[in-house]
């Protein structure tokens, strides 16, 4: 149930990851879906910083 809920968590919005996702991250036993969530927070961080940055490329883009 822990990983349903955190995979809602995930899918809306676009919100900058906090520490406490991360901690929610940290926190999966299965490491496939850990992997898709970490992948998924390099994403949400490459939209917040191409919001403040004037939309281009930045270091987290390429990670995912």
């Amino acid at each position: 149930m822990e990983q349903v809920v955190a995979h809602e968590r995930w899918t809306g919005g676009q919100a900058p990851p906090t520490p406490s996702d991360v901690a929610v991250i940290a926190g999966l036993a299965d490491p496939v879906l850990r992997n898709l969530m970490i992948t998924h927070c390099y994403h949400r961080l490459a939209v917040a910083l191409a919001e403040l940055t004037g939309g281009s490329a930045n270091w987290c883009a390429f990670a995912v």
